[in-house]
């Protein structure tokens, strides 16, 4: 609609509509936890991201540098990790914290314990848990 320069208000009235539709069922059928809806509203929750993005962006090169021109072996490894998050933070945090750091992957949540896929076993070495720990309770900035 945009690339073509023309708006047609019709389709994005019906847009607007659907969305406050989507939204209003949603929130009568209790499907948005009340703990974690105004997540998305607080600073601290881009702030995180943020610099976890530019903080991990060199990082994310030199992973890809080294699988497409590196001889060295790599020796993939999937950690279980025990973390105790009830009613501290949405485990769903940590779970996107994990993917944006560069060689990790997390592929699986149950309960208290993340299942983390490493490239090498340097990169989970290199992530700070009690940091992560500490910083992600704090995220939304209403509580």
């Amino acid at each position: 609609m945009l690339s073509s320069n023309h708006i047609n208000f019709t389709y994005l009235a019906l847009g607007v509509f659907s969305s406050a539709i989507t939204a209003f069922t949603a929130s009568k059928l209790k499907l948005i936890n009340k703990d974690t809806e105004f997540l998305y509203l607080s600073i601290g929750f881009y702030r995180h991201f943020i610099k976890l993005y530019f903080t991990n962006f060199f990082k994310s090169v030199a992973v890809i540098l080294r699988l497409s021109l590196s001889n060295k072996p790599l020796r993939p490894l999937v950690y279980s990790i025990l973390i105790e998050y009830k009613d501290k933070f949405n485990p769903g945090l940590m779970d996107s914290t994990l993917n944006m750091s560069a060689g990790l992957f997390c592929i699986g949540v149950n309960d208290e314990t993340f299942f983390v896929h490493a490239l090498d076993e340097s990169y989970f070495e290199h992530l700070d848990f009690t940091r992560i720990k500490k910083i992600l309770p704090q995220l939304n900035d209403d509580n």
